[in-house]
Formats: C-alpha cells, sequence, structure tokens
C-alpha cells in the first residue's frame, strides 16, 4: 500500500512485508521535499505499528550538511518514539549518496536500532521476509 508518493521519494508498506519501505526515486533531493517524506514515513511507521524502515536508497545523492544534520538530531529520536528497531539500508549506487549513508551510521545507536546494509532490493526483501 502507499502512503506517499512524489518525484522523489515513494513510502509503502509491501504486501508481503512486515515495513515500510521509502525508496528514493531520485539523486537529487531539496532538504524541504527529503524532510517531507521523511515525515510520511514515520507517520506510516506508527499507523502499521511495523518496528521496521527499509530505506532504499539507490537512487539517492549527495545529501547536504542541513539534511544530514536534520536526520541525526531530529529524524533518529522520532523513529525511536516511533517505535523503529530496525533500520534496514539499500546502498546508494552514486559515490556521494554513499558517502552521506555514511555520514549518518555512525549516529545510530545500536541499542536502539539494529541495522543492516543491502546491495539490492531484492537481497533486503529476502532478508526481511526470513527475519
Amino acid at each position: 500500500m502507499k502512503h506517499h508518493e512524489t518525484e522523489a521519494l515513494i513510502v509503502q508498506t509491501p504486501q508481503d512485508l512486515a515495513c515500510v519501505q521509502c525508496s528514493w526515486m531520485s539523486k537529487y533531493v531539496i532538504s524541504v521535499e527529503y524532510r517531507e517524506a521523511l515525515e510520511h514515513a514515520l507517520q506510516a511507521l506508527t499507523n502499521s505499528g511495523s518496528p521496521t524502515l527499509l530505506v532504499d536508497a539507490r537512487n539517492l545523492g549527495a545529501l547536504s550538511d542541513e539534511t544530514l544534520k536534520w536526520t541525526i538530531e531530529a529524524l533518529l529520536p522520532r523513529l525511536k518514539d516511533a517505535g523503529c528497531k530496525q533500520l534496514y539500508f539499500v546502498e546508494p549506487k552514486d559515490v556521494f549518496g554513499r558517502i552521506s549513508l555514511q555520514e549518518i551510521v555512525p549516529h545510530i545507536n545500536p541499542r536502539v536500532f539494529k541495522t543492516r546494509n543491502f546491495s539490492s532490493l531484492e537481497e533486503a526483501h529476502e532478508w526481511i521476509k526470513k527475519n
């Protein structure tokens, strides 16, 4: 079920998976659009009761310093408050997207979130189905 869709992102609850999936569709995402999209992901997590957020970042490019700071300082605590316990990432193809993700990951508290990176969406889906 799709919860939100723009040119940049799709937030959905895949029918056969117990997770909320955010799929970035554009390499270039402005900060306001990024925040708005992730607000929809938070709402979907709260509504679904799922403890798992799968971020399909294959198409994501570089994030601004402001966006990285917001993700670390505002989004991660709100994900915890929404009941998220697992954060899974499909790694970006773009080198600058990978660097942005590498800036966020050290700030994810392993006592709060279980994390795992995947090289493909199919690999991530299989992992979620088995676990």
